[in-house]
């Protein structure tokens, strides 16, 4: 079904001379929305997908996403290795809407994790060695700008404006000011925080994808997603994106097993991190745990945004805050 707010876009893409207008006129051009937080449409020609959409999004760190994603993406383009971690950005149409390489066969890395254990240990690996090939990238002060993740403001007072009127979030946030060690992990956390590798920023399972495109001539490869969080920052937060991958399912299904345990079998990232990127970028153990706090919480809080019902948050957020707070603890002890 075609989304009425893809129009403008289509109209573009015809006068770009990336879709027959004969085509969208007989109504074989559909676009197929695929994602639930995001503007994300697919473009299917005849039923068969051809490329991706993403329309301008809402900041929520005082930095423009959809110029700082654009700038990403080419960035990556602009170095073979790199190219290598995203699909290719085509085109820019209808000055806010970005065309990029359909992932074809696509599976979500969370997918691919659960349904192959025997796997799990590769699969790790392979994002260590593509986060280590980013981080291990010269940085680009004119592509890529500092860029601090907007949960380190919450012990100050501040708020994403995209959730201030949220009253269940507000709740949260009054939580996490009030949680000592919550608290000092967030501070400490910020403390550290330097513009030293260029990083993905929002480094979760969602976000990786299993599948080919055409420059991998069949290939079955894994592909980094949705770059509008991209830019200089800490190794430590993109890796804790991965241990927040593994914890969060752990505490929404009432795992009794530590936060700090499920921490632990992120060790073959950290291990193809190393070998990919050097020993002088690997973040420490502690490091990667205060992100983990960091990333933890703000799941919490995104989990919450997204929740269908109220009653939603009390099974999925708040499960996952807590997490944030014995991790917290446990740091602290």
């Amino acid at each position: 079904m075609r989304e009425a707010a893809w129009g403008r876009a289509l109209h573009a893409l015809v006068e770009e001379g990336m879709l027959d207008v004969n085509a969208v006129l007989a109504g074989a051009v559909e676009i197929e929305q695929a994602s639930r937080s995001n503007h994300v449409g697919v473009v299917r020609l005849d039923d068969q997908p051809i490329f991706v959409l993403k329309r301008n999004h809402i900041a929520v760190d005082h930095v423009h996403p959809f110029a700082a994603e654009v700038a990403a993406y080419r960035w990556l383009a602009s170095d073979r290795d790199r190219a290598t971690l995203a699909p290719l950005l085509l085109a820019v149409v209808a000055d806010d809407v970005m065309v990029l390489e359909h992932v074809a066969d696509a599976q979500s890395f969370g997918d691919a994790f659960v349904a192959s254990p025997a796997d799990q240990t590769a699969l790790l690996s392979n994002l260590g060695r593509q986060l280590g090939t980013l981080h291990s990238s010269p940085s680009d002060h004119e592509c890529l700008s500092e860029r601090r993740p907007w949960v380190l403001g919450l012990p100050r007072g501040v708020v994403p404006d995209i959730f201030a009127s949220d009253p269940e979030i507000a709740a949260m946030v009054g939580d996490i000011g009030a949680s000592p060690g919550l608290r000092a992990a967030l501070e400490e956390l910020e403390s550290r925080w330097a513009p030293l590798v260029p990083c993905h920023g929002d480094v979760k399972f969602d976000n990786i994808v299993l599948g080919t495109v055409g420059r991998s001539r069949g290939e079955r490869r894994m592909w980094l997603l949705d770059w509008e969080f991209a830019g200089l920052g800490l190794p430590a937060w993109d890796l804790a994106g991965v241990v927040d991958g593994l914890v969060v399912p752990a505490l929404v299904s009432f795992d009794v097993t530590t936060a700090l345990h499920q921490a632990a079998c992120a060790q073959p990232v950290l291990d193809a991190y190393r070998a990919t990127a050097g020993l002088e970028l690997a973040p420490d153990w502690r490091e990667i745990l205060l992100a983990t706090v960091a990333r933890l919480a703000q799941s919490a809080l995104q989990l919450c945004a997204m929740r269908e019902e109220p009653t939603d948050s009390d099974v999925t957020s708040r499960l996952v805050l807590q997490g944030a707070m014995e991790l917290s603890l446990e740091l602290a002890a």
